[in-house]
């Protein structure tokens, strides 16, 4: 994973909007839990990673601003 983070002031609810837009374009590829995999390592800090899946977690609302 990242370790400094490239979306410094994200929201979860943005984060977790990002992650959620990636899962569904890995979904389109061949191996879609390695490209996921890959695709969330090279986008999200540890810390990121973890707001955004307690938010989807959560039941948040990932539709809209």
């Amino acid at each position: 994973m990242r370790s400094t983070s490239n979306k410094p002031g994200w929201t979860d609810k943005q984060l977790a909007q990002r992650a959620t837009a990636i899962g569904i374009v890995a979904t389109a590829q061949s191996r879609p839990e390695s490209t996921a995999d890959g695709l969330l390592h090279k986008e999200f800090t540890p810390d990121e990673m973890s707001r955004a899946l307690a938010y989807i977690e959560a039941g948040g609302d990932v539709h809209g601003r």
